[in-house]
């Protein structure tokens, strides 16, 4: 209580926008500054379930979460859709930050579509194919 008043739903609402809104190039400036040298990448579809519906029909469809190895958030991007190309922009102005900051470059990422995602995080990531060697998949049938 505050001052003998119950602050509402929709007044703590205002003022988590109003801090973010005023923070978020503190926010975003810090994101940045997270090195990257093993990356994890997260699509969660549940989230999506519960906010910004309009008329009913959810407006994202997914939200991406890429961390580190010390699990700090390094991109965070709700998408509207499955495809990978919302990141595009986003992959971009993280390699930029990384070379202007001189971090170190993504050596291993971990999606769970490896197949379908690997060849999309190699080109946005050219440290991910260096010093790759391919496996054959016959290597391992006996498993």
């Amino acid at each position: 209580r505050f001052t003998g008043y119950l602050p509402s739903a929709y007044y703590l609402q205002a003022m988590y926008v109003k801090f973010i809104h005023e923070h978020h190039k503190h926010i975003d400036q810090k994101m940045s500054l997270v090195d990257s040298k093993f990356l994890k990448v997260d699509d969660t579809f549940q989230v999506t379930k519960h906010i910004a519906k309009l008329k009913g029909t959810s407006v994202f469809s997914s939200l991406c979460t890429i961390l580190n190895d010390f699990e700090e958030i390094h991109l965070q991007l709700w998408k509207p859709t499955k495809s990978l190309t919302h990141l595009v922009n986003p992959l971009c102005a993280m390699n930029e930050s990384i070379e202007l900051y001189g971090l170190l470059p993504p050596k291993i990422l971990f999606t769970d579509n490896v197949n379908g995602e690997c060849t999309f995080y190699e080109s946005a990531f050219p440290s991910l194919k260096k010093d790759i060697s391919p496996v054959e998949n016959s290597d391992f049938q006996h498993l």
